[in-house]
């Protein structure tokens, strides 16, 4: 989003999505103001929940005004009402505000001539159901920078689409296990990683990892000695950082063995 984290956040509409929202962003550390127009669903939310809570409509300037839309990062849109969700992304945008995210059921309103209304705006999601919506949100911040959040192979991977200048390095985590190292199209080495991350740029990719064996000089044996070790010192942990500790060699250990498979 261009700024450090936290970021400040205007989620227009109380219902059940708009409340989990601007309920699980607050926790994360997030400045979150949330407009609600129902004056009893207001006074609700202004019990339960514990952010800046302003009564009005999202379609309004002075409404968006007094929840900060001039130093806010992004506007989320869930209210049941799709045309007011489209213009409060407008008026958003309109304000210097990066990103949007808004709920739209209609297909009516899915159609070229609004969409034409964002043209030339990379940073904003037309997104239904709400579930979808909840959980996009909830992605996208989880990576400040990214445009677009994905899962694949059932959440074990995420690809993430972000606007990068030609010179940016890419980092990733990397998570234990092993990476092929080819020459050409010829795989040339394998090595295991115990996790870390990746920097990739215009020169190759450097990989951080705290321990790196080649895979073949891996034995089955030692690693299967190694990790009744660490079952000995879970048994045996005083407090929950020597707990901690012994899990996670555990489950290194259990990368090891299975990369030998």
């Amino acid at each position: 989003m261009g700024k450090d984290w936290p970021v400040r956040i205007i989620v227009v509409g109380a219902g059940e999505v708009g409340s989990y929202v601007a309920e699980r962003l607050s926790s994360q550390g997030h400045h979150v103001a949330l407009i609600e127009s129902d004056p009893v669903r207001f006074r609700e939310i202004q019990e339960q929940l514990d952010v800046m809570t302003i009564l009005g409509s999202g379609t309004d300037p002075l409404t968006l005004g007094a929840a900060g839309v001039e130093d806010a990062d992004l506007l989320v849109a869930v209210t049941p009402y799709d045309e007011t969700n489209i213009l409060s992304a407008l008026l958003a945008r309109g304000s210097g505000v990066s990103k949007t995210v808004v709920r739209v059921e209609s297909r009516r309103l899915r159609h070229a001539d609004v969409e034409a209304l964002f043209d030339g705006v990379d940073d904003h999601l037309v997104i239904d159901p709400d579930e979808e919506v909840a959980h996009a949100v909830l992605r996208l911040m989880e990576y400040p920078g990214a445009m677009e959040v994905n899962q694949m192979a059932g959440g074990e991977v995420e690809v993430l689409t972000a606007r990068l200048p030609g010179h940016a390095p890419l980092i990733s985590e990397v998570r234990p296990g092993v990476i092929d190292v080819y020459q050409g199209d010829v795989i040339d080495e394998r090595i295991f990683v115990a996790g870390g991350f990746a920097e990739v740029n215009t020169l190759g990719c450097t990989v951080l990892s705290g321990e790196a064996y080649p895979l073949d000089e891996l034995d089955k044996g030692d690693v299967e000695e190694r990790r009744r070790d660490a079952e000995d010192q879970l048994a045996n942990a005083a407090d929950d950082l020597e707990r901690a500790a012994a899990e996670a060699e555990i489950a290194l250990c259990d990368a090891m063995l299975t990369a030998l498979e």
